[in-house]
């Protein structure tokens, strides 16, 4: 079976820019004045579904096919607001890029990255493991981890079988011997971890769909910090880049060290001179060091 979807931005916004972001060891990075396209698998009630994400042009809207023997209504319906989800579409962002037109350093950013947006996990479940597997590991190393995890544990789409498989959901991955945990990488304690993570969040109603719904950062900081293994650092990383609150300002070496580059700092700076680079983007400031942090990582410095 076969569905398809549209997909409308808010404001601008460069799928390719996305891709080279989302895969920035990809050996071909994809212009991001072109057309621009991906496939990716993920679970949905029963199996996976493959989808194929297009975009002819920047600011054209989507177009999301989902494929295989479960690409039913529901399912392309639940793919494309995931799709809308990771690529921060619902938000209206002209007020930011606007801003940002008028900032000699922001444009030096955006020159690297043309109208970025954030880009989310998926899923807030994809996003709890990605950052519980990648805690004091490195973007690389986590990055292979995930990858193995993906393809001893993941659902190949029925009646898609060239496709890549899916990234487990926490049914499939609590039906996990621990022995494939094993075979993936990780530790006996970041499995132990995980496996801990996953009982807790067994049940109904889903506890990360709870705790996106409030709609307020300190609420569902507070509440992600009661799940068994989750540290504060874990459920700041998951603020920003798994429920992509807007108006974050987490401090870290990678913010500093890219803000020296575009703000032409003679030293790196300290918190108190970040707050005050960022004090202009008041309500975007996730979306301000996003940026900044996202092109410092994908670009050369000369």
């Amino acid at each position: 079976m076969e569905r398809e979807r549209k997909i409308k931005s808010n404001g601008p916004f460069r799928l390719a820019t996305a891709l080279n972001v989302l895969k920035p060891d990809s050996a071909a990075q994809q212009p991001p004045g072109l057309d621009a396209g991906y496939n990716f698998s993920m679970e949905v009630p029963g199996g996976a579904v493959e989808v194929q994400v297009h975009q002819p042009a920047p600011s054209a809207p989507l177009t999301v096919k989902v494929f295989g023997d479960l690409a039913d209504d529901e399912a392309a319906d639940r793919v494309a607001l995931l799709v809308q989800r990771r690529f921060s579409l619902h938000v209206d962002a002209r007020p930011f890029f606007g801003n940002a037109a008028e900032d000699p350093h922001l444009r030096k950013a955006l020159a690297i990255l043309p109208e970025l947006r954030p880009v989310l996990y998926l899923t807030p479940f994809e996003g709890l493991v990605s950052a519980i597997v990648g805690h004091r590991r490195s973007p690389r190393d986590t990055a292979m981890l995930l990858s193995n995890l993906k393809e001893v544990a993941g659902v190949v789409p029925q009646g898609r079988p060239y496709a890549s498989p899916a990234f487990p959901g926490k049914l499939t991955m609590l039906a996990l011997p621990e022995q494939m945990f094993k075979i993936a990488g990780l530790s006996h304690l970041t499995s132990r971890s995980l496996t801990q993570v996953i009982i807790s969040l067994v049940g109904e109603p889903d506890f990360l769909e709870m705790v996106e719904s409030t709609g307020d950062p300190r609420k569902a900081l507070k509440l992600l910090t009661l799940i068994p293994g989750v540290n504060h650092a874990i459920a700041l990383h998951m603020l920003q880049h798994a429920f992509g609150y807007p108006d974050l300002l987490l401090e870290s070496t990678q913010l500093k060290r890219a803000a020296r580059r575009f703000y032409n700092l003679p030293d790196t700076p300290d918190i108190l001179t970040i707050e005050r680079l960022a004090e202009p983007y008041q309500g975007w400031r996730s979306w301000w060091s996003y940026l900044l942090v996202s092109a410092h990582r994908t670009s050369v410095v000369a």
